[in-house]
């Protein structure tokens, strides 16, 4: 049986999208303010303005209509002292290009921008707080830590990409 997100992302029409989908395990944190930024392509299904602990919540970005472009964009958080942010990107032209996804746990003043898009696409080093990869055949977790939390994410290698998050405590 497909998940809720799944669902979501099979009925989009589009040929590129990317659907996102966020549990927060933890105990203690809520994250809120959500805000959002498009390389290329358009909200289709916007992040909710909280979740809190023990809830999970959706989004969905899609390419723009009858365009040569795919759903490139960042997502960001806020909870507590930081910030989560999404960088994810999944080209019209996999000849060009790779999917790509990071996470990034940082500064509660950074926006979601082109200049936080840039630099977790190209710029920034692995760390425990940030982590990206290029998805070509095969896919690979990413895990940011900070302070008490572990954050871990997955993400598919197709048209209609899904990133799954979880947020955890740390014991």
């Amino acid at each position: 049986m497909a998940s809720y997100i799944e669902e979501i992302v099979a009925n989009t029409d589009s040929g590129r999208c990317v659907g996102i989908e966020i549990r927060n395990n933890s105990k203690y944190i809520t994250l809120c303010k959500p805000s959002t930024y498009c390389e290329s392509g358009c909200v289709f299904t916007p992040p909710g303005p909280t979740i809190p602990p023990g809830k999970k919540d959706y989004c969905v970005f899609t390419k723009t209509p009858n365009t040569a472009c795919g759903s490139v964009g960042v997502l960001l958080y806020r909870f507590s002292n930081f910030s989560l942010a999404i960088m994810f990107s999944n080209p019209y032209d996999y000849l060009l290009y790779n999917i790509n996804y990071g996470l990034y746990i940082t500064d509660p003043s950074i926006e979601a921008g082109k200049p936080l898009f840039k630099s977790m696409y190209y710029d920034l080093a692995p760390t425990s707080y940030f982590q990206r990869t290029e998805i070509k055949r095969e896919s690979r977790a990413l895990v940011v830590t900070q302070e008490n939390l572990r954050i871990s994410a997955t993400m598919s290698s197709n048209k209609k990409a899904i990133i799954k998050i979880d947020v955890d405590d740390l014991p």
